[in-house]
């Protein structure tokens, strides 16, 4: 049963990939993972917040239920500040955890989701904005009805939007050749992995004011659901001034969007890829071959390794990337750091690509293949088995990418 369900499930991503391919073919596959697991989570929430509301207009109800129903909502979810009963006229009356209590009595009827919800009593979903807890959270307001369908108030749900992008990005730019960044449209960045640019505004903030290519596809990220361009910044670290290839979309949810940027250094693929002395593919069986090549892979010396890679790339630059899957399909590394999976375990079926790099490991010969790539486009794969004695140490393999 678990290899028939893992043969289903990575049936039904090949088709979700390629169906959105043909929609948009650079959009990267990782970027829609996110979007998907996102609105899997907010959609979760939803449920919640919707069956909380509607045990709260229960007029038998007790204040310990009410918050003890807060708590339940509260719980289990890392991103969640806290949880309010806000009654009819836009005080909040019950505040759960006990940290926030002091708050209870606070008046936010002035506040635009609170308005909002009060005008159309339906669920909204605020812009980030700072909080009478004083933290910046995203508000999800649901409305409370009596059995009467009287209107109530609400119950509602902070939520720090920068930690629950972080459990849903982090891992995965861990393992991929990209950052995933997230921004409203009025330009507030709820999410980077440089923390010290989360919460800051695009347009306004000194920060970005340096960087008109920024500032204007940030407009156009504002203004478009989804797109693609390039733009110029400091690079990882801050050391140096890169251009990056952008690519985005939205997530929608109760009148609010979230735009999901996915971005990557171009400088190893950016213009029409230079002509190599003599074809790479016997240089990459050769390399193969080497013994301390082999040697730097059997030891995990992935210093001593990446300086081959580095050599071959420097002398077939029309290489996207020169990577190591090991014999246990893990892709360990590669060169250039920006266009090379680190530690991605393809049995883990995340990617369109795994199928194909799982059964080039296993048979373990020389072989093509083309497949959509995680950071958007398609490569050519040119895969060689290395030995070391008679130990598999898996395959190293060389990507043309094809724009």
């Amino acid at each position: 049963m678990k290899n028939a369900s893992t043969i289903l499930f990575l049936v039904l991503l090949l088709c979700f990939s390629c169906a959105a391919g043909a929609a948009n073919p650079a959009m990267p596959p990782a970027l829609e993972k996110v979007a998907t697991d996102l609105t899997a989570v907010l959609g979760m929430v939803d449920d919640e917040l919707s069956r909380g509301a509607a045990r709260l207009g229960d007029p038998a109800l007790k204040q310990a239920d009410v918050r003890n129903i807060l708590r339940m909502l509260c719980e289990g979810k890392p991103y969640a500040a806290d949880c309010a009963r806000v009654d009819r006229s836009g005080v909040m009356a019950i505040i759960e955890p006990e940290v926030y209590r002091r708050f209870e009595g606070s008046d936010i009827s002035r506040q635009e989701q609170v308005i909002e919800l009060q005008r159309s009593v339906k669920p909204v979903f605020s812009r980030a904005f700072r909080t009478v807890e004083g933290i910046d959270a995203v508000d999800f307001e649901y409305p409370v009805f009596s059995p009467q369908k009287d209107f109530l108030g609400s119950v509602s749900l902070l939520i720090r939007p920068e930690v629950l992008l972080a459990r849903l990005i982090a891992p995965l730019a861990k393992k991929f050749p990209m950052d995933i960044w997230v921004m409203q449209p009025d330009g507030r960045i709820l999410y980077d992995a440089d923390k010290d640019q989360t919460g800051r505004m695009l347009f306004d903030d000194r920060m970005f004011q340096p960087f008109p290519s920024l500032l204007a596809l940030g407009k156009r990220i504002a203004a478009e659901k989804t797109g693609s361009g390039t733009y110029e910044f400091m690079g990882r670290r801050w050391k140096n001034l890169v251009t990056k290839q952008a690519h985005w979309m939205t997530v929608s949810f109760h009148g609010a969007e979230w735009r999901l940027i996915a971005v990557q250094a171009v400088s190893s693929f950016a213009g029409p890829p230079p002509v190599a002395s003599q074809p790479a593919d016997p240089a990459l069986r050769e390399l193969a071959t080497q013994q301390d090549f082999q040697h730097a892979l059997s030891a995990g010396n992935e210093v001593k390794a990446l300086r081959f890679f580095e050599k071959f790339h420097a002398t077939y630059r029309d290489v996207y990337s020169i990577q190591w899957v090991d014999a246990t399909g893990v892709n360990r590394f590669g060169y250039p750091e920006e266009a090379s999976l680190r530690n991605y375990d393809y049995s883990s079926m995340q990617t369109p690509s795994s199928a194909a790099f799982l059964k080039a490991v296993i048979e373990k010969k020389e072989t093509r293949f083309t497949v959509p790539l995680i950071e958007g486009d398609v490569g050519d794969i040119y895969a060689v088995p290395v030995y070391r004695g008679g130990t598999y140490l898996g395959m190293i393999y060389t990507i043309q990418r094809r724009p």
